[in-house]
């Protein structure tokens, strides 16, 4: 109640923005576990979070950021955030696709991160060079504006200068697809695995399952029932 309205989110057409108060004390628990349950129950193809510190900050506030990827690095990975915009450093940034704190190539995994420059006239410099592996694109010293567009496939993203120059450009894959069927038990969806096996090796095999698995399961495992090996997949 003491941080009531702060943060929020809302929705607009197929997207979820979550607005989240980074320079509240005391509440992190209470945030976190707030985020998640909005994350479980809003349905949208894109995840996008807007908060004030910048988890890959690389100039003033470099400690500030790595306190607060700290906190929430894990939380984005585990809700399948696509991206965090931020601010407080006065520099421009935006990362790889990151997952787990590494780079990642993985098309349904990851979260970008941009940093979002200045829009006026107060500059920072860049002072650490600990996260620039991670960065793909960085400047300092310079007003801009970054473009984001939301399509069926992917997001877009463009920077410009205060002369309208292109000083970043991505395209970012859409990781969410598919329709919910509401009626698809978990019956159904047990029944619809198949397992496809290696004849060269019989340690190897594909198991395939239905799509309409989509938007009702949160993890599936395998269990050996001889060894009791077990395998996990989110």
């Amino acid at each position: 109640e003491s941080v009531k309205g702060s943060s929020y989110y809302f929705t607009y057409n197929d997207a979820l923005f979550i607005m989240l108060d980074s320079e509240v004390k005391g509440k992190l628990e209470e945030q976190q576990e707030w985020f998640r349950s909005v994350c479980n129950s809003v349905r949208a193809s894109y995840i996008i979070v807007g908060t004030h510190r910048s988890c890959y900050a690389g100039a003033e506030y470099y400690s500030d950021g790595q306190l607060y990827l700290s906190q929430w690095g894990s939380v984005f990975d585990e809700c399948a955030v696509d991206l965090v915009l931020s601010g407080h450093d006065h520099m421009y940034a935006r990362t790889k696709l990151l997952y787990n704190d590494e780079v990642t190539a993985e098309p349904y995994k990851g979260t970008t991160y941009i940093l979002g420059g200045s829009a006026g006239i107060k500059y920072y410099s860049k002072k650490n060079d600990t996260n620039m592996e991670k960065w793909d694109c960085y400047f300092d010293q310079t007003t801009c504006c970054t473009v984001i567009t939301l399509g069926e496939k992917s997001m877009k993203i463009k920077t410009y200068n205060y002369d309208g120059d292109i000083k970043d450009s991505k395209t970012i894959s859409r990781k969410r697809f598919g329709e919910i069927d509401e009626t698809y038990t978990k019956e159904q969806f047990e029944q619809s695995f198949t397992i496809e096996k290696n004849l060269n090796d019989l340690a190897d095999g594909t198991i395939r399952w239905s799509e309409k698995g989509y938007g009702l399961v949160n993890a599936i495992s395998f269990k050996n029932l001889n060894s009791g090996l077990r395998i996990g997949a989110v």
